[in-house]
């Protein structure tokens, strides 16, 4: 759809966490902003960026002269239809720096994305490499799975070690969960900040002033001129003639103001959108992120837990696994997993690391040994007692229990 497009997804592919609000900053208004530029380069290109009306005795150099000095310095225009002698014009030279401005934004619409690569792509380049490996190759999804599963605990059990050496707690197992709470605070911030300034720089007769254009064209059906691109503009130029400074003035057209003019009105829309949008994702995402009970739902939905096994033990098990093994960013890395590679993969994951889990509660105090075993293991044995024998569902239909030995 847009030029371009397949080197914005190279280029930010290594971020990985993005969301859709994230990929409407960083990728649809960069790619929106980029395209207008490269546009409006062509079009300078191939048609005259101001037209002037220069007395008939000027010849083509001198048209020439006065088109280029014009559109390079400052023109300035009138409000009302005619000229009052002895007033003065207001100024006007923004088409120039238009462009400078446009660019200025779509690398502060970038920027976030960019500090996000930078910090996670050293913590979590392994997972990341991996993920992506498997969207171009997804024969391959259980054997990238299980290295997955391999890096995920190596990277929980290497920042365990290191905020109880350190003493950060749970900080530490919170890198990357911090780290796009942040990059989501400057995507908020960004938007926000865009919205006041185009708000305040370009405003008309108040703050709120695409509102204002709006109403005015649908009641006029006119297109109010803004005094920041004018379409038509006044220049003075002197010309040395027969030892002679000739005073000349001359009637312009800049046509690129008439598009910069509708292209920032859409913008500010834009904007105003992007900061309400942004807002309210990033409370709800806030909460999501940092709320232990949508943590212990999402992993016993990889667990697959029926009602018969959510008991207050199996429940207290699944909270201390989350809390103490997983934490923050072992939830998001298996969400990422979810959307990234597939909900199988991150159910497999999931289920064998809490078995891991559950082997490590194996503990011998004294003559109680605590065992952790399934209920369709307690079934089978009582079977084999019988002398039945019946096939164990597998993990995780079934939940572990605690059975205590004597």
């Amino acid at each position: 759809m847009f030029p371009l497009d397949n080197k914005f997804d190279m280029f930010f592919n290594f971020y990985g966490f993005e969301d859709f609000i994230d990929r409407m900053h960083f990728l649809f208004t960069v790619k929106v902003v980029v395209t207008y530029l490269v546009v409006m380069s062509f079009t300078d290109i191939l048609t005259p960026r101001i037209k002037c009306w220069s007395p008939h005795h000027f010849v083509k150099s001198w048209e020439k002269y006065a088109e280029t000095y014009c559109f390079i310095h400052s023109t300035y225009y009138y409000t009302n239809s005619s000229i009052v002698e002895g007033t003065e014009g207001k100024k006007h030279g923004f088409h120039f720096w238009a462009t400078y401005v446009l660019a200025i934004q779509a690398i502060l619409f970038a920027t976030p994305a960019v500090i996000a690569a930078f910090l996670t792509m050293k913590s979590t380049a392994n997972i990341l490499s991996l993920i992506n490996t498997n969207v171009e190759s997804p024969s391959k999804e259980d054997e990238i799975s299980k290295h997955l599963q391999f890096k995920l605990s190596s990277y929980l059990k290497f920042y365990r070690i290191n905020s109880s050496i350190f003493g950060f707690n749970n900080v530490a197992c919170s890198y990357l969960t911090l780290s796009h709470a942040f990059v989501k605070f400057l995507f908020l911030t960004n938007a926000v900040t865009q919205f006041i300034a185009v708000s305040w720089i370009f405003k008309r007769k108040s703050f709120f002033w695409g509102v204002e254009v709006a109403v005015e064209y649908l009641k006029t059906g006119k297109w109010s001129q803004s005094e920041h691109f004018p379409i038509t503009t006044f220049c003075d130029f002197t010309v040395r003639e027969m030892h002679q400074v000739i005073n000349h003035t001359v009637q312009c057209m800049i046509g690129v103001n008439a598009v910069h003019d509708k292209f920032f009105f859409l913008q500010w829309y834009w904007l105003f959108f992007c900061s309400i949008a942004t807002t309210a994702h990033f409370i709800i995402w806030t909460r999501s992120s940092f709320s232990l009970s949508n943590h212990v739902d999402f992993i016993n939905q990889c667990l697959e837990l029926t009602t018969k096994d959510k008991d207050k033990y199996h429940n207290d098990l699944v909270v201390k696994f989350t809390k103490e093994i997983l934490q923050w960013d072992g939830v998001k890395l298996l969400q990422l997993i979810k959307f990234k590679l597939s909900n199988t993969a991150a159910k497999t994951i999931t289920r064998n690391l809490f078995r891991e889990f559950t082997k490590e509660c194996c503990v011998t105090n004294g003559n109680e040994e605590t065992v952790i075993s399934t209920e369709n293991s307690r079934k089978e044995r009582r079977n084999q007692k019988n002398g039945e024998r019946k096939q164990t569902l597998p993990f995780p239909r079934d939940m572990f229990s605690i059975v205590i030995e004597k």
